[in-house]
């Protein structure tokens, strides 16, 4: 159902093809609907956890540029850090 959503970006197809595909391999070989809803619980957490810490590390890296992505910017502030 996400696929709708985002045809016009191909990253986001592309994680969402792979995530989808990690799931159902996962369904496939231990037979049980747990571990891929913890995936899937982890997967949207660590977005949402970008999502949320996006506005702070603009913050602690002004010079990043303003389109880029939070994974990024983490990763800067981090190396910003050490």
């Amino acid at each position: 159902p996400h696929i709708p959503q985002y045809y016009n970006n191909l990253g986001v197809v592309t994680v969402v093809f792979i995530l989808s595909l990690s799931l159902t391999l996962v369904r496939a070989f231990t037979g049980r609907l747990l571990p891929c809803f913890i995936m899937h619980l982890v997967f949207n957490g660590i977005q949402s956890a970008l999502i949320i810490a996006e506005p702070y590390l603009r913050q602690v890296v002004p010079e990043v540029e303003q389109k880029a992505p939070a994974v990024l910017m983490l990763a800067r502030s981090v190396r910003h850090l050490i």
